[in-house]
């Protein structure tokens, strides 16, 4: 809801009729948790555009409730057991042109994967040359969709960009954490490598 059509108080109140447990706090649309994170105050209202609330019958669970809106920082040494498999990557691409390639993420770590801020996890890749030389770092980002939770193993359907030269080029497919580090840095399997690739 936008808070220009209600105030946080009058939703509170207005909920509070019907259920006994509410909780009401102000975010961004860009990161809906953020009021779930800090004190409640009259700079948070002017800072974020969104209201939202929670309303139930049973008490709510603020810790569940911030980690389904919410990817907090990663724990690099805690994702030594993320693997990350891609089908069959087409032999041949053409310059420029946006494919679509089938990946499996398997999360055998003991922390959850979200594509939700502050820190997003997303799927994304780099080109690399035939001589090894780098021709595109940072590939175009695709989300997790739910959650992935420990010991979960999800599909997901990654968006390539094809480099806009023609070449052989390898297709490095891995995750990031957005503002923090690369995985691949931190775990071997959760990169794939799809070899040769000619783009036309």
């Amino acid at each position: 809801m936008h808070l220009n059509e209600q105030t946080p108080s009058r939703l509170r109140r207005s909920l509070a009729r019907h259920f006994p447990h509410v909780r009401v706090w102000v975010g961004s649309r860009a990161d809906p948790a953020s009021g779930l994170r800090a004190p409640p105050g009259r700079a948070m209202l002017r800072t974020h555009d969104s209201i939202y609330a929670v309303a139930a019958l049973a008490p709510i669970d603020l810790a569940r409730l911030r980690d389904a809106l919410a990817q907090d920082e990663i724990d690099p040494t805690a994702l030594g057991n993320v693997r990350l498999r891609i089908g069959s990557a087409p032999a041949r691409m053409l310059a420029g042109r946006l494919v679509e390639l089938a990946a499996e993420l398997d999360n055998a770590s003991g922390v959850r994967l979200a594509s939700r801020p502050p820190y997003p996890v997303h799927v994304s890749y780099h080109w690399i040359r035939k001589d090894g030389t780098l021709e595109i770092f940072d590939g175009l980002r695709t989300g997790l969709g739910d959650t992935v939770e420990p010991g979960e193993r999800r599909a997901v359907a990654v968006q390539v960009l094809a480099p806009s030269v023609k070449g052989r080029f390898d297709l490095v497919v891995t995750l990031v954490q957005e503002g923090r580090f690369w995985l691949e840095a931190h775990a071997a399997a959760a990169t794939a490598v799809a070899p040769g690739i000619e783009v036309d």
